[in-house]
């Protein structure tokens, strides 16, 4: 059933959207500009910037996939695998792993364009962020099987990719946050994710909107990632019980 999710995803034009943009997003911010190649701890700006939107665009895959199911359902899919003894939560599992898949390929390739184009580091930076973007954006398949599963609707997929964008931004991806703005990106959905996926490349350091640069500590990124994929897992466990009822 993976593969066979994994090729029909493939086969969706809205894929090229999925991955293209952060690959642009990487060369415009990253591979074109002149700070790219300033040094963080184990590589430059423009590697630090490539795990951001490899991050950005594992998270937004894998929820948009996910999302995919609440659509299915709407096309009878539910009923006919409810005469298989293929359960609910398997499902839900199957979809998940598929999605992890699909991000596993997206941030491939991100990374193979970033290595030719100014991407810098040491051999923990490519690896060691590479595990951490693939693995840690599982959390984001269950955000976007519980928004299908409850909305139930073909809506369901814009709305996760709405939400993942605004994580983003709030996570301090996209643009350096300062002040208050800084503070508050540490209780957003992304920030713990983005933070700990850019560690193997900066350590912890990067620097605000005006220039200033800080220290961040491990734990606390940890802390957060752990408590918003704890989140994540209740809402999805309340939406299949839900779906289970009107089943």
């Amino acid at each position: 059933m993976i593969t066979i999710d994994l090729k029909r995803m493939l086969r969706d034009p809205g894929v090229l959207f999925v991955i293209g943009v952060p690959v642009l997003m990487y060369l415009i911010f990253g591979a074109a500009q002149s700070y790219g190649q300033q040094m963080a701890a184990n590589g430059n700006i423009a590697m630090a910037i490539m795990v951001g939107m490899a991050a950005y665009g594992a998270a937004f895959g894998t929820a948009s996939f996910a999302s995919v199911a609440g659509v299915e359902r709407l096309q009878g899919w539910g009923r006919q695998l409810a005469l298989t003894p293929l359960t609910t939560s398997r499902y839900a599992l199957i979809k998940s792993l598929t999605a992890a898949t699909f991000a596993l390929i997206t941030v491939a390739i991100i990374y193979a364009v970033a290595a030719p184009t100014g991407a810098k580091g040491t051999a923990w930076a490519w690896a060691g962020s590479f595990v951490f973007v693939v693995l840690g954006c599982l959390p984001y398949a269950l955000l976007g099987l519980a928004v299908s599963y409850v909305m139930g609707s073909q809506s369901a997929t814009s709305v996760v990719s709405a939400l993942i964008l605004l994580f983003a931004f709030a996570g301090n991806l996209f643009v350096p946050l300062s002040g208050k703005l800084l503070e508050a990106s540490q209780f957003t959905p992304m920030w713990g994710y983005i933070t700990i996926a850019r560690w193997p490349v900066a350590e912890g350091t990067w620097t605000t909107g005006t220039g200033e640069p800080y220290t961040l500590e491990l734990w606390q990124a940890i802390l957060s990632y752990g408590i918003w994929t704890l989140v994540f897992v209740g809402l999805a466990a309340l939406a299949l019980r839900r779906r289970g009822e009107r089943s």
